[in-house]
C-alpha cells in the first residue's frame, strides 16, 4: 500500500508511506524541497487486492548539478545548472506510477523484533 501525506500548510515536504504487507518491513520516505511530483493509476481491474496500489519496481536516481541537458524521461521543466543543488529522482512503475524530484531525501525503516 502507498500512503502520502504532505507535512505542514504550504509546504514542499512529502511523505511517502510504502507498506509491503507482514513479509517485509515498512518504509518511510521524506522528501524535502519538493521540485516535481507526479501520481497516476492505472484504472481498477477485478485483481485481489486491486483497490491497494501497486508498485512493480521503485528506483531513486541522483541528478547532480550540471549544464548538460536532464537525462531521458526526467520530468522537471526547469534548466539544469550548477546552481541547482543535487535532486533525487524517486521514480515507481507498475499499475501506480509516481515521480517525484527533491532536493533532500531521507529513508526510515520499520524496526522489527
Amino acid at each position: 500500500m502507498l500512503m502520502f501525506s504532505v507535512i505542514g500548510e504550504g509546504s514542499d515536504t512529502l511523505e511517502i508511506r510504502l507498506r509491503w504487507g507482514p513479509s517485509k518491513p515498512d518504509m518511510t520516505l521524506s522528501l524535502q524541497s519538493v521540485f516535481y511530483l507526479s501520481f497516476g493509476r492505472e484504472p481498477f481491474t477485478l485483481v485481489p487486492g486491486a483497490w491497494d496500489p501497486i508498485l512493480d519496481r521503485i528506483t531513486a536516481t541522483t541528478l547532480m548539478p550540471s549544464d548538460d541537458p536532464w537525462p531521458p524521461r526526467v520530468p522537471l521543466e526547469i534548466a539544469r545548472t550548477p546552481e541547482l543543488p543535487p535532486l533525487l529522482w524517486v521514480r515507481a512503475e507498475g499499475p501506480t506510477q509516481l515521480d517525484v524530484v527533491a532536493a533532500i531525501a531521507t529513508v526510515s525503516e520499520e524496526a522489527r523484533r
